[in-house]
């Protein structure tokens, strides 16, 4: 973050500054949008298994995600991340256009539709090997079907 000070003297030598701005949430709004109302990025790829995570905790459970892939099968798995953007990425209803047929969130809270997998997040799967049974539980449940 830069302190006022120095955006106003950037902003006198015509320097222009971005700033991240934040959409307040009214009382009738939730904080969180619902899964159904959020967009995916999808990285180049296809494959029936949508993996969303967020770059920085994919780079510090590279090899956690590997095995992940290896048991759904590597070459039915892409990658994706949330969008920020309403215009960006794809929205959960279009995921069946794209050939998507599960999708595996590494994070607590989404809301639960009958193709989506609540994976928890990457650290707690790291932790625990209880964590990553239960996981194993539900994704073969779906490998079978």
């Amino acid at each position: 973050m830069i302190d006022a000070r120095a955006i106003s003297r950037l902003q006198a030598m015509d320097v222009p500054v971005w700033r991240l701005r934040r959409r307040k949430a009214s009382v009738a709004e939730p904080a969180e949008p619902e899964a159904a109302s959020r967009r995916i990025r999808l990285e180049a790829g296809s494959g029936r298994w949508l993996l969303v995570v967020e770059d920085t905790a994919r780079d510090r459970h590279a090899a956690l995600l590997e095995d992940i892939r290896a048991a759904l099968g590597t070459s039915d798995c892409r990658f994706g991340t949330w969008s920020d953007s309403p215009d960006a990425g794809i929205a959960f209803s279009d995921c069946r256009d794209h050939g998507i047929g599960h999708i595996l969130v590494f994070e607590d809270g989404v809301a639960s539709r009958d193709d989506l997998v609540q994976a928890g997040p990457l650290d707690r799967l790291g932790a625990s090997a209880q964590a990553r049974r239960a996981l194993w539980q539900r994704l073969r449940s779906l490998l079978e079907a």
